[in-house]
């Protein structure tokens, strides 16, 4: 019931009929229907924009050993700007990895 299908009346029509040959007993379950039903997420486990965009930044610094421009640069990697990326960094608080 708390399933969003996804397909129309004849697709549904068809896995139940499916499920209902390889159940071997009175019940269907789950694994009869072949979906899987997701639990909605709460407000906890979503993060903001920012809080993504500061991660996405943080890995792509991180993989170019802070370099923010040039051909393997964290801008390149990132499809933008670098000094779009350096005012992003600037706005998010980010610290800029360190040079080995």
């Amino acid at each position: 019931m708390s399933y969003d299908w996804p397909g129309n009346v004849r697709e549904l029509a068809n896995i139940l009929e499916r499920a209902m040959i390889l159940c071997e007993g009175r019940l269907l379950q789950q694994e009869h229907i072949g979906i899987s039903i997701q639990h909605p997420t709460t407000e906890a486990e979503i993060s903001t924009l920012e809080e993504v965009e500061r991660m996405h930044i943080h890995k792509a610094l991180e993989k170019t050993a802070g370099v923010v421009g040039g051909p393997h640069g964290a801008a390149t990697f990132l499809g933008m700007k670098r000094t779009t990326l350096i005012d992003r960094i600037k706005k998010l608080g980010i610290s800029k990895m360190q040079q080995p």
